[in-house]
């Protein structure tokens, strides 16, 4: 094989060629010859002549000069050059494949490999020089942007800007290029614009008005969290305005840069591992000034996604490029979560291994404030999702669970928690364990997800917590949904509450009393003012506009109180029926009849075969089995004959009006036991039996208008 001495130009050409390609193995001894002695072996020459012949087959074509371009004419010199060397038959079909020059002389292949690499360096002069062009059109424009955004510089900074600015006009309507005369004011016009980015950018503690603009690098899954792979390092803006980042992950690095290669509102495919010198020319991409880029950024992020800081559709994110910097902090981006954050651990672990404070970006606190929703509804479900993972993970049972209901229950859940969480974030201390509470709500009762509750309980609860939620949900006090069902289970409660608060002698009654008090602490203040409000007719004022989500038995009372007190300014409110000295009012006695047929009626009411004893209680004879568990919801059904007649009318019918003797002797069992019981006890009774008064009145005065209506209709036949 021969070998042949070649001249420096295109031993670094052929040099140049070798490092950026692949499939030179087994040519080792080729290439340190060529290196050491500056000789091309003959296999080496045709190794790289077949290479060489693809790239610029490529370029003829694909090259298509305008018309007026400055390198037309020398284009299709090259053009005219290349044709002439011979081709393969099947070129199209089969390319240039090894052995196709096999019998090509070694100085007609070092000759024709020489037209090749000019066509190629052609390309990249023609193609650079327009970049070049471009950069220059783009300065000038910056330049312009600096009155446009009222960047403050000093009068003879903005004079140089002007000069460069008009300079850079001339040299581009010349008819050549000037490449190292436009690359020499792109250089003086980055010196301006380096300072214009370091006086824009915030400290990492900088929270003025909320306001914060940093350079991030944002660290893709996969990449070295440690030592970085080359010398330049691409990077974003990112500031309360346009949070947009490369990649799937939302935590990375906050740079601090020292040297701007370049920068651009959008990824500028910079190819961070090159060589400067190796290029014909150094042309980067602009350095736009951070204003130009925030603003185009912004708009694009709505013209694509319909609204900023919106990233589901399209994610819009600029690109700056720096060799020099310094690293100051780990940011995450979240929702306000905290440490419940998506990819809050992967920033603490790179936070924590580089000894860097770490620092929450919350999007939706930025979103308000532009007066935008906190959240998308996309938002809410990856929240309300992330959080059902993180309440999962580590319980075999409840994974499973999610990688099979995960979807359905988010679909059905992720508004109501959503709405929760609005709420904790009211309050600036509020923690992830007011967060998982709130969840634990959420999933409290779900078929699938049930135990997360369960999970949370057991890691914050106190066990006097745990026995108050355990008492809600056996009272029904739980996951209301509307209003008629809060009313009816109230009603319930005090009702209950009534009866129980009377028996002291019973243990397990006094138990069960004292479990009530632990979801209504103040349960008979709570009990006389609800009963009130019901007299009063002012009930359906205490539930408008109720957060049934989120009810607070002590809001109620304190509403109930305030609602009270309201009516008593305008109009008088009947009497605390709770005093003792209400036992039996002057038009109860009008209504109460001594006559067989009332007997009756307290028979009906009592349930038939029944007494009252000492204590107040409706006791049946033999009280056992069913009729046991019947007699303890007789309080329920008092209350719920109240809640139809919330005022005793004057009756209409003259045979209404009787003496009340026969009640009075009723009742004198239940006054003895009340003087041998404390004084405390005794206005529970009185206030009983002031309730069972009215539930009688109102049954006979619904028994007599009965009557009376069916003897009317019997006339009238």
């Amino acid at each position: 094989m021969e070998n042949i001495k070649i001249e420096e130009k295109n031993k670094k050409r052929i040099q140049k060629f070798i490092k950026q390609e692949i499939g030179f193995y087994g040519y080792e001894q080729d290439i340190e010859l060529l290196e050491q002695n500056g000789q091309l072996t003959e296999e080496l020459a045709r190794k790289v002549f077949t290479g060489i012949m693809n790239e610029a087959y490529r370029t003829r074509t694909m090259l298509e000069p305008e018309e007026d371009s400055e390198f037309r004419e020398e284009i299709e010199e090259a053009f005219a050059r290349y044709d002439k060397i011979p081709k393969p038959k099947h070129l199209e079909e089969y390319g240039f494949y090894d052995g196709v020059y096999n019998h090509m002389e070694l100085d007609d292949i070092y000759s024709n490999m020489q037209i090749a690499f000019e066509l190629r360096e052609l390309d990249n002069k023609y193609y650079g020089c327009r970049d070049l062009r471009n950069i220059a059109e783009t300065v000038i424009n910056s330049i312009d942007g600096i009155e446009k955004y009222q960047i403050e510089l000093q009068p003879e900074a903005k004079e140089e800007l002007q000069r460069i600015q008009e300079e850079l006009r001339t040299l581009l309507s010349a008819e050549k290029t000037d490449i190292q005369g436009i690359q020499e004011r792109i250089e003086l016009y980055n010196g301006h614009a380096t300072k214009i980015w370091n006086d824009y950018l915030t400290g990492i503690d900088d929270a003025q008005n909320s306001q914060y603009r940093w350079v991030i690098h944002n660290l893709t899954k996969g990449e070295l969290e440690g030592d970085f792979r080359n010398k330049y390092m691409s990077t974003s803006l990112m500031t309360n305005n346009a949070m947009g980042r490369y990649g799937n992950s939302d935590y990375g690095l906050i740079i601090k840069p020292k040297h701007i290669i370049c920068a651009s509102y959008r990824d500028t495919y910079t190819l961070n591992t090159r060589d400067d010198e190796e290029n014909l020319f150094n042309i980067r991409p602009p350095l736009m000034l951070p204003q130009e880029i925030e603003d185009i950024c912004i708009q694009q992020t709505i013209e694509e996604n319909g609204e900023m800081l919106n990233y589901e559709t399209t994610p819009i994110y600029s690109e700056l490029v720096v060799d020099e910097f310094e690293i100051e902090g780990v940011y995450y981006i979240s929702y306000g979560e905290h440490e419940l954050a998506k990819d809050y651990e992967r920033a603490k672990k790179v936070a924590d291994e580089r000894g860097l404070p770490l620092i929450e970006r919350d999007i939706s606190k930025y979103r308000a404030e532009h007066g935008l929703e906190p959240m998308t509804d996309k938002a809410k479900m990856n929240l309300c999702r992330n959080i059902l993972w993180k309440s999962c993970v580590g319980d075999r049972e409840l994974e499973q669970a999610y990688s099979q209901f995960a979807n359905g229950f988010i679909k059905s859940n992720f508004k109501e928690f959503y709405e929760k969480f609005m709420q904790l974030k009211e309050n600036p201390e509020f923690s992830k364990k007011d967060i998982l509470r709130a969840f634990a709500d959420v999933a409290r009762g779900d078929i699938d997800f049930g135990k997360i509750s369960q999970k949370i309980d057991e890691m914050y609860l106190s066990e006097e917590q745990k026995e108050t939620i355990q008492a809600m949900q056996e009272y029904g006090l739980t996951d209301i949904q509307d209003v008629q069902t809060l009313q009816r289970r109230l009603e319930d409660l005090v009702s209950k509450g009534i009866f129980l608060g009377a028996d002291k002698a019973s243990e397990k009654k006094v138990a069960e009393f004292e479990k009530m008090k632990q979801i209504i602490p103040r349960f008979e203040e709570f009990k006389n003012v609800y009963l009130q409000l019901r007299q009063a007719g002012l009930e359906d004022e205490l539930y408008k506009g109720i957060d049934l989500s989120n009810i607070s038995y002590s809001e109620l009372l304190e509403r109930a109180t305030k609602i009270l007190e309201e009516k008593s300014k305008t109009d008088e409110i009947q009497p605390d029926i709770s005093d003792e000295s209400v036992i039996v009012t002057g038009e109860e006695e009008s209504i109460i009849q001594p006559s067989e047929e009332t007997a009756t009626e307290v028979q009906e009411i009592a349930g038939g075969g029944a007494r009252i004893n000492e204590f107040g209680e409706f006791i049946r004879e033999n009280n056992t089995g069913a009729s046991a568990i019947q007699d303890s919801h007789i309080g329920a059904d008092i209350i719920q004959r109240i809640s139809t007649s919330k005022k005793l009318e004057q009756p209409q019918q003259i045979q209404e009006i009787q003496s009340t003797n026969m009640w009075k002797n009723r009742f004198q069992n239940w006054y003895s036991a009340i003087d041998r019981v404390s004084q405390n006890s005794k206005g529970k009774f009185l206030k009983m039996k002031a309730d069972i008064v009215k539930a009688i009145s109102n049954k006979i005065k619904e028994r007599t208008n009965g009557k009376e209506n069916h003897r009317q209709d019997e006339q009238e036949k």
